[in-house]
């Protein structure tokens, strides 16, 4: 195997390879790094059984899915997929070949740095290279490395770069690439030199490196794997390589090799002046991983699908060589950032490309742009001939004319020097170009993968303006559920939630007993939901499965905590227990209403696992919030009591405040509109709380900001003073209070003067308090109290 064993040859029978590998020992790490290492694997969280053996994985999945419902199906499908890809148990349905031919390669270890681990390396005979799918599983399987989701190949030619006058360029796309690789599992993909861009990423993956080192002996934070691959030439590393083939005595300049790469690939065609000899195999590597794959089926009885990874080439600079790579990219539709003011080639393309893109293709203006484009290139590159002028000159035109379409552009450009574009923003611009790239954008599988892709960076803007709002983004698809609930797990992602949530997704048919139970289970930090069940007497894990009874508990605890008799689930059907006619005709929800009881179950979980923006934007989508403001408020109140830590419940403090203000500013704003609205929504029932109206739960939670609201008092006054009024119709020439003063003293005159509403009950009145009678009934007697009702006609 690579990376811990020596040097060894395809030939078994070449002794010069043999006596290499004796002469480079494997140089063993040190304790702290071996330390740290069974530290990160220790605390790598793991989705699924460890002992998945043939059989084992069927019997697993068989289990899972008869406790599930068929939506979960699919998501337990994609996972368990995604996760055999990753382990390298790669089934394709169609076995390959993994072994490479003999004499074709080499492989082994160099020691870059004293006291580190040794990089592997791949060497390989261009004329006897293999296809690339045998290759890419070799890789695979003897380096150890799960297959990247996304490519991102940085190109330069060294003797072409040169260091910017402002450190600060350099310093920003070095933070762009460390937010980059820090997404997903990635490979990034330089020429591995210890100079150019191949040390441009080296030094920031070393940064990286150094900031995971401190986080691992502060918290437990898993991260994406950092994987910088270099592909060179041999004759540029001939001097550190084994004694491959007879070589010059001279062969030019060497390469250092970056020792902050973690894999190296070598191709050798033969020749010992060609640097450019990786040039094709880093186009068929690219063509290879942006190709569709068939992925194994896990369940049976399923189809079998395809899955590609997206790839990207980002120009820095570069040289004659980077023009003719940008080109074959463009030819293979692989989308190319250009960063635009970083020099030479990449200013060369990105200023053909913007003169092609804005102006008419008409014959003069294409002689000035011909005689523009030599000019520039005679200056970039001085050294060049009339004749190498002109070939460039022509693949530059060539170049851009491929790289636009009638839907797609694989040309992208992002201005270094400009003040609107950010460097360190570096991952925004090269999901836009892969997004931009792609062909049929109106296929639900390309959606749900742009969805799934951009909420693995974090983009919620680019989801909007590239997916929901595109033109070509279909009206029937729907949001896949597995999005969803990855977007209220994965950390800083509640934008998405709520941007989903405002693109129609439904939670109603989401929140089954499984998923609610395994959104506790993923949940990022169990400290908080922990201490509140430990001060109620209830004992759960640090990490790992939960208790069978857990849900039975939940239940008791959101009972104290709301301070509710009993509380029933979204996905609960509390008629079976009672199948009264009147009670179970109360207890039909509605799509709304059950849409409605899912969003409260959201905001009991995200309570309790302490995401407090995440409560904020389910609140600001639910229908009702006034009511909910104050739910959420009594809660807060409640939870105070439950914890220790003293900062925790001033942030407690500061939320019941908060949801205060919310539910008397968007009162107020309802008072503005219409009074006598605003005085309805008073009178709305929440059966959650003890089938109460909304200012009878501020009552009891002593809300006195929102009980004093104008309306509250006018709620007030009409509720007992709202019965008895004085006539008009009865001698107009007296004032009212008069009427009032003649009542009072006299007693006889109040029947001809005062209106007495209370003695003629209105039908609606009876109906909504019948209603209301039966609600608390079903409470007492442990049936359903959390749906809002509609009028039945039983009634």
């Amino acid at each position: 195997m690579v990376g811990r064993f020596p040097q060894v040859s395809s030939d078994e029978n070449s002794s010069v390879t043999g006596d290499v590998a004796e002469e480079r020992p494997h140089v063993p790490s040190t304790s702290y790094q071996r330390s740290v290492s069974r530290r990160s694997r220790f605390r790598q969280k793991r989705r699924f059984p460890r002992l998945w053996r043939g059989g084992n994985v069927s019997r697993y999945v068989k289990c899972c899915v008869s406790e599930s419902e068929d939506s979960e199906a699919d998501d337990l499908q994609l996972e368990l997929a995604d996760y055999l890809s990753e382990q390298g148990n790669q089934g394709s349905t169609t076995s390959l070949q993994f072994q490479l031919p003999q004499g074709s390669y080499m492989e082994g270890v160099l020691p870059l740095r004293y006291g580190e681990e040794s990089r592997p390396y791949l060497l390989l005979d261009k004329v006897k290279c293999p296809s690339m799918e045998v290759i890419s599983e070799h890789l695979h399987r003897t380096w150890r490395i799960e297959r990247p989701k996304v490519i991102v190949s940085l190109y330069c030619e060294p003797e072409h770069f040169s260091l910017w006058k402002r450190w600060k360029i350099y310093d920003a796309l070095q933070t762009g690439l460390i937010k980059l690789a820090s997404t997903t599992n990635m490979w990034l993909i330089t020429n591995g030199a210890n100079l150019g861009v191949g040390k441009l990423v080296g030094d920031a993956m070393k940064r990286e490196k150094a900031r995971r080192e401190y986080l691992v002996l502060k918290e437990e934070d898993d991260q994406p794997t950092l994987r910088a691959v270099g592909i060179l030439p041999f004759c540029a590393v001939a001097h550190m390589m084994p004694r491959w083939r007879i070589v010059q005595e001279e062969l030019g300049e060497q390469w250092e090799l970056n020792p902050d790469h973690t894999h190296f690939i070598v191709v050798d065609d033969g020749s010992n002046d060609n640097w450019n000899a990786e040039h094709e195999l880093r186009l068929q590597l690219q063509h290879h991983y942006r190709s569709p794959r068939q992925v194994y089926n896990v369940l049976p009885g399923t189809t079998s699908r395809k899955k590609a990874n997206p790839v990207v080439c980002v120009l820095v600079q570069g040289g004659p060589a980077s023009i003719q790579y940008v080109r074959g990219c463009v030819q293979q539709e692989t989308p190319v950032l250009l960063l635009k003011g970083s020099g030479k080639a990449a200013d060369l393309l990105a200023f053909a490309y913007e003169e092609i893109k804005e102006r008419p293709p008409q014959e003069d203006w294409m002689q000035y742009l011909r005689a523009e484009l030599s000019r520039r290139i005679f200056k970039t590159f001085p050294k060049s001939s009339q004749e190498e002028v002109q070939e460039l000159k022509e693949s530059i035109i060539d170049c851009v004319n491929d790289a636009i379409k009638e839907d797609q552009v694989f040309l992208s450009i992002l201005e270094v020097h400009s003040f609107h574009d950010d460097l360190e923003n570096l991952d925004k611009y090269i999901l836009t170009a892969i997004l931009k790239a792609q062909a049929d954008v109106s296929d639900d599988n390309v959606v749900q993968s742009d969805l799934q892709l951009t909420l693995q960076w974090n983009r919620p803007d680019l989801a909007l303006s590239e997916i929901f709002q595109s033109p070509y983004f279909p009206d029937n698809i729907k949001i896949p559920s597995r999005l969803f609930e990855k977007a209220l797990l994965k950390k800083d992602r509640e934008e998405f939630v709520e941007l989903f949530l405002s693109q129609g997704f439904d939670p109603a048919d989401f929140l089954t007993r499984s998923r609610y139970r395994r959104l506790f289970e993923k949940a990022d930090d169990r400290e908080f939901i922990k201490g509140v069940f430990g001060a109620m007497g209830y004992n759960l894990p640090d990490f790992g499965v939960l208790p069978d009874n857990f849900l039975v508990t939940l239940k008791k605890v959101i009972c104290q905590v709301a301070e509710v008799d009993v509380y029933f689930f979204s996905h609960e059907d509390p008629t079976k227990e009672r199948p009264n006619t009147e009670r179970a005709a109360l207890m039909c929800l509605s799509s709304f209403q059950k849409k409605t009881k899912v969003m409260m179950d959201l905001l009991l979980w995200a309570i309790l696992v302490n995401k407090q923006r995440l409560v904020r934007i389910i609140w600001e989508q639910t229908e009702d919030p006034i009511p909910l403001a104050l739910y959420i408020r009594r809660v807060y109140m409640s939870l105070t009591k439950y914890v220790e830590d003293a900062t925790l419940r001033r942030e407690m403090e500061t939320l019941v405040v908060e949801y205060e203000d919310l539910a008397v500013g968007v009162l107020d704003m309802g008072y503005k509109e219409s009074t006598k609205k605003a005085t309805d929504i008073l009178n709305e029932m929440i059966p959650d709380l003890k089938v109460k109206t909304a200012i009878e739960v501020a009552y009891d939670s002593k809300c006195k900001k929102f009980i004093a609201h104008p309306c509250c008092r006018k709620w007030v006054k009409r509720k007992y003073m709202g019965g008895i009024a004085v006539k008009k119709t009865m001698a107009n020439f007296l004032p009212g209070w008069f009427k009032i003063l003649l009542s009072a003293f006299l007693i006889f005159p109040m029947f001809f003067f005062i209106d007495f509403r209370f003695l003629r009950p209105d039908p609606d009145d009876q109906k909504a308090q019948r209603r209301r009678e039966l609600l608390r009934g079903s409470q007492q007697s442990g049936l359903q109290n959390s749906v809002y009702q509609n009028p039945v006609s039983i009634l």
